[in-house]
């Protein structure tokens, strides 16, 4: 399976069936530290996983090989938006960055 094949609808699916398991998800130092300057606690950052919708084309990030999905959410309070990185060769999410 590569996920660079998968469609927009394919990719949001993925990503909410890991959510579903959250110790699946891995955060990066650098997604915690966003998430501390800008005020997302974790539920926010987990909401914008189960029910963002992904909207920009996603990336392949060059270095690592991962497919960069950035899902946007828009709750009551804020807006937020959360990029996250799938390898074909790991089964977890990996959180890189929270934007707010």
């Amino acid at each position: 399976m590569t996920f660079k094949k998968f469609s927009i609808p394919q990719l949001e699916r993925h990503i909410r069936r890991i959510v579903a398991q959250p110790t699946r998800v891995l955060w990066t130092r650098h997604a915690k530290q966003r998430m501390r300057q800008r005020h997302v606690s974790l539920e926010d950052a987990l909401e914008c996983l189960r029910k963002g919708r992904i909207g920009l084309p996603p990336e392949v990030d060059i270095p690592s090989a991962r497919l960069i999905c950035r899902l946007q959410w828009y709750g009551a309070a804020r807006n937020v938006q959360v990029c996250v990185a799938l390898d074909d060769e790991d089964p977890e999410l990996i959180v890189v960055t929270v934007i707010a």
